[in-house]
């Protein structure tokens, strides 16, 4: 993808469900545990940060999200708990499939907005450091999710 950021997932964060493959690029749920080297840094819950934060100026990545029955995409600080959801802090933003009702969802600070959209097969993420995280279902065009304004000077982290 031209222009995208090329992020791959930090074993150090991975949740021990969490299988991750294909150079560090891809995550599956395994119903078997995996094994990871030990880390303070390690989830508690099915998640995982990417090796590259952000700091700085205007960042864009792409999730395929079409074989998932449910995800979360989304940025985070780093120091975010090991047992936070994401979204459900002051320090992550995200959109998410998930629950019964298999609805997309926005969330930050454990505020639910709920979004009048099917499942997107793709996810964009286009992060402007200091401004917005902006959300995108990617078809044969972007269409904006959400948006989240964002006031943070703190390294941000692609997270799912």
């Amino acid at each position: 993808l031209l222009g995208a950021d090329n992020v791959t997932f930090d074993l150090t964060t991975a949740y021990d469900r969490l299988a991750i493959t294909a150079q560090n690029r891809k995550v599956m749920v395994s119903s078997n545990p995996t094994y990871y080297e030990p880390s303070l840094k390690r989830f508690c819950i099915s998640q995982v940060l990417c090796s590259q934060g952000f700091s700085t100026g205007c960042h864009y990545w792409e999730v395929i999200t079409k074989d998932s029955d449910g995800w979360a995409v989304g940025v985070a600080r780093g120091t975010i708990g090991r047992r936070d959801r994401l979204g459900r802090t002051e320090s992550s933003w995200c959109v998410e499939w998930v629950g019964p009702q298999k609805q997309l969802s926005a969330w930050h600070r454990n505020q639910e907005t709920l979004l009048r959209n099917d499942k997107p097969l793709k996810v964009g993420v286009f992060l402007e450091l200091q401004k917005t995280v902006s959300f995108y279902a990617i078809t044969d065009r972007e269409m904006l999710l959400h948006t989240f304004e964002i006031n943070n000077s703190n390294p941000l982290y692609p997270a799912f």
